[in-house]
């Protein structure tokens, strides 16, 4: 186990998977991968991603993978819901029994209540698309071959999200990523690969500053983040949260595709950047009736849908 491929958020964009794979079967010592989540939602190719990843042990790869919050939507574990939909919110309100908009929310952010996730309406619509498309070969991928928290090697996980909420949570700045260490997930380990936000970024604890006490973990201060693209690990000393980025959609300035490398050797993380042609996907998206936005998105509009 040398180097290993890290790599989240295809959301249906064949033409970006198969970029980043061809960068990948141009290194014949990475023979391990890890998609972190999100093989479907917003892109206009869920079923054709799949069947490509899914080829990928038959072509000699190692391959596990996360679930992501879009792929448990689109088999009905959750429910996607747009709140903005006065229609849609009677319905969740009748459906679950609620009151109104603010118990749906309070009921999402506890992971033991959560049915009905809120997003805008650019994710609804598109995930209602993305259910309705869906062969059964897909569908089964994504009950029977996902799970919530991978163990690469003792000391290194995987989750799509956090740590302590392996599907939903977005680690955004370094008092979510502080909590995040504190969490019981983070015993004994040193590296956390996770995606979700779709934004490349490692953040940094100095390993003293994670205290024990009984059953409880303070962390004393907030990580630090780090965007460079290469990040020379100090396993004796640091502990790592590291964002993989984004196959499919990237977020940010730079619109090509993301994913990670990992030498355990060199301790060693290396954030890779691949330029892919991404009209014939913009146009895909556009000849499904997806929402404009998305194709927007991967040709230069930066929007947080």
């Amino acid at each position: 186990m040398s180097r290993i491929a890290f790599f989240s958020e295809l959301h249906g964009n064949l033409d970006a998977l198969e970029a980043v794979l061809g960068e990948i079967r141009g290194q014949e010592d990475i023979r391990q991968l890890y998609c972190l989540g999100d093989f479907v939602g917003y892109g206009p190719s869920p079923n054709e991603v799949v069947e490509r990843v899914q080829a990928l042990p038959d072509q000699g790869y190692s391959l596990r993978c996360n679930i992501g919050n879009h792929d448990a939507a689109a088999i009905g574990r959750y429910e996607f819901v747009d709140l903005h939909d006065p229609a849609e919110l009677e319905r969740v309100c009748k459906a679950g029994g609620f009151p109104g908009q603010k118990d749906i929310l309070k009921a999402y952010r506890n992971p033991e209540t959560r049915k009905y996730v809120p997003v805008k309406p650019d994710a609804h619509r598109a995930m209602v698309w993305t259910i309705q498309q869906l062969r059964e070969g897909t569908r089964s991928f994504l009950e029977t071959r996902l799970e919530s928290r991978i163990e690469v090697m003792p000391g290194v996980i995987t989750v799509h999200a956090s740590p302590r909420d392996m599907i939903f949570e977005y680690v955004r700045n370094g008092e979510i990523a502080q909590k995040c260490l504190e969490s019981q997930e983070m015993n004994g380990v040193q590296i956390c690969f996770h995606g979700h936000t779709h934004v490349p970024v490692t953040w940094v604890l100095p390993a003293e500053e994670r205290m024990s006490y009984g059953d409880s973990v303070i962390v004393m201060t907030e990580p630090k983040p780090t965007y460079r693209e290469k990040v020379e690990l100090d396993l004796a000393g640091k502990l790592y949260l590291v964002n993989v980025g984004s196959v499919g959609q990237p977020r940010g300035q730079d619109l090509r595709a993301c994913y990670v490398i990992y030498d355990t050797e060199a301790s060693l993380i290396e954030f890779r950047r691949v330029a892919y042609d991404s009209a014939p996907t913009r146009a895909k998206i556009l000849a499904a009736g997806l929402p404009d936005a998305l194709a927007g998105r991967l040709g230069g509009e930066d929007t947080d849908a």
